[in-house]
């Protein structure tokens, strides 16, 4: 595995690099970092020095950090928050990664909108990174300004790319009342949806939105009755999903962002909504409910209660992430399509490998399941 540099700082023409590789030297750069999420194209929750500090926090542990910055009179105008690991996909070899894994949804290179050609800057930096096998970047906004400026300048750097289609998340956006969004609905999910509320107000179930972490604990504690828990995708599967979601609810709790949603029926838990609200952007993290009031629906009354509350507060929008699964997209028609990219090192083994992935491999796989239909019949 490549090592990192004994002198991180350097520079290259006009921009100058930083290699930050330990985990207690990104508070030298939070509040820079955190200026700069604000100056990116698109600014997320996901992007900021809290959210992917829990992420490390969680997941980081098998990891080399490679967090990169660059800066351009003496300005912070990226950060690629990488890392060098064991390749993800089916490989043997050296993975140069983004700070994002099957527990979250979102993953982007930070670029001042003002300065996305210091991006061709980074881009060179990991072509001329020597012992990566090849470079991991999943869940980047297809379409985003960001993600083509780090596509073009990677082209641009000689490494081979291959696109690998990903999430289409859901995302509602959030008229001035929820009346508004009500009309939006069709007919037999807002009847629905009412009937559920009603129903829970009569059952004496009751909603929350609380924005400490006081009512974490029964957040896991729900958690670990469903089925995600059993899958291993719940809040409270691992100890590393509880070192991240602890850690960032601390974080966002400090920074006024969090919006833990909590049913109640009396004192008892019974479900969970875990969500972040930054600068009128809100997003679902993770969901969870009681099995033993499934014929409630308490998920779809507390999601009622949670959007509204998020309309009151002056949300634009609310990220739901994941896939658009059928009771995410009751709520809303838009989606956000994602992308994986896979990056080749422009060496003959990586112009090799990317031939390989890209050209006869799949040629191979068409070449076999014509023959199969062919003399099956299927």
């Amino acid at each position: 595995m490549p090592q990192c540099r004994e002198n991180p700082a350097y520079a290259v023409g006009v921009d100058a690099f930083e290699l930050i590789s330990d985990e207690a030297e990104i508070d030298r750069i939070a509040s820079e970092w955190a200026d700069l999420v604000d100056r990116t194209a698109a600014p997320s929750v996901f992007l900021t020095p809290e959210f992917l500090r829990a992420w490390w926090a969680g997941y980081g542990g098998d990891l080399l950090m490679h967090l990169v910055t660059v800066r351009r009179d003496d300005r912070l105008v990226v950060v690629a928050p990488l890392a060098l690991g064991s390749d993800p996909g089916r490989w043997r070899g050296t993975a140069l990664t983004g700070w994002a894994n099957e527990y979250t949804d979102r993953f982007a290179v930070l670029a001042d909108a003002d300065h996305l050609d210091a991006v061709e800057s980074l881009a060179g930096h990991i072509r001329d990174l020597p012992g990566w096998d090849v470079l991991d970047l999943p869940v980047l906004e297809a379409g985003s300004l960001g993600t083509a400026a780090l596509t073009t300048a990677l082209r641009g750097a000689g490494i081979g790319l291959r696109h690998i289609p990903g999430l289409q998340s859901p995302w509602i956006a959030l008229p001035d009342s929820f009346e508004a969004l009500e009309e939006r609905l069709s007919k037999s999910f807002r009847s629905t949806m009412r009937r559920k509320r009603r129903a829970a107000d009569r059952d004496g179930l009751t909603v929350a939105i609380e924005r400490d972490v006081a009512a974490l604990d029964e957040a896991f504690a729900i958690a670990e009755t469903g089925w995600a828990h059993e899958e291993g995708t719940s809040i409270a599967s691992s100890q590393a999903n509880r070192r991240f979601v602890t850690n960032l609810a601390e974080a966002a709790a400090a920074s006024g962002w969090l919006r833990l949603a909590m049913m109640r029926d009396g004192a008892r838990p019974v479900a969970f909504e875990l969500n972040l609200a930054r600068t009128g952007q809100a997003v679902n993290l993770k969901v969870g409910f009681d099995p033993e009031y499934k014929s409630a629906s308490p998920g779809l009354a507390l999601r009622a209660a949670v959007v509204e509350s998020l309309i009151e507060e002056g949300a634009r929008s609310f990220d739901l992430l994941g896939e658009a699964e059928p009771y995410k997209m009751h709520w809303t028609d838009l989606t956000r399509k994602h992308v994986r990219l896979r990056g080749y090192p422009p060496t003959f083994k990586g112009r090799w490998d990317h031939v390989y992935r890209n050209g006869i491999r799949p040629a191979v796989g068409r070449a076999v399941d014509l023959a199969r239909r062919t003399f099956t019949g299927v």
